[in-house]
């Protein structure tokens, strides 16, 4: 119970925004978003800096949200740093396992709930039937991302671009 007032005021910390430096970042992982089997807490120590100090907790079973022993242990590594500020998820953001550490690929082959979907909010991306979207359908948007891919703005030349985006730009001028 004392434990769960720590995590209730961690993310009262974290809706009061920037009170100062250092920032501890509070990041929770699982198989599912309902179950968090792994936490992990960095520390950055000023504006424009890499997180100084990063440590995580695991669970096996159960949710470490829950684990009076692992709310303990995170509380005394904040409150080590003398962190001011607090940037916590509202959530479960991914699976527990670290590519490349854990597992290779871009999709871990424990944790199939995740396989093709956003980590920031569980769901599967709504399928893009229109291949310009995003690009808008404006020439002078066109022009632009034309430009941006090429690195200096300049003139388009249509002949240049891929066919398909030809196409687009032949029906828009």
């Amino acid at each position: 119970m004392v434990e769960d007032r720590f995590l209730k005021r961690l993310r009262k910390k974290g809706r009061k925004g920037l009170r100062g430096w250092p920032i501890a970042t509070v990041a929770f992982y699982g198989p599912n978003l309902s179950q968090a089997t792994k936490v992990a807490v960095g520390i950055v120590p000023s504006e424009n800096a890499e997180v100084e100090e990063l440590r995580d907790w695991k669970v096996d079973r159960g949710d470490i949200r829950s684990d009076p022993d692992i709310a303990r242990e995170m509380r005394e590594f904040i409150e080590e740093h003398r962190v001011k500020s607090v940037a916590i998820t509202d959530g479960i953001i991914g699976c527990p396992h670290q590519e490349g550490i854990d597992c290779d690929g871009e999709w871990c082959p424990v944790c199939e709930f995740w396989h093709g979907r956003d980590r920031f909010t569980g769901q599967f991306p709504k399928p893009n039937t229109n291949p310009f979207r995003g690009v808008g359908m404006h020439k002078s948007r066109l022009v632009t991302w034309v430009a941006d891919t090429a690195g200096a703005p300049r003139k388009t030349d249509k002949m240049q671009m891929p066919k398909c985006l030809r196409m687009l730009f032949c029906t828009l001028t």
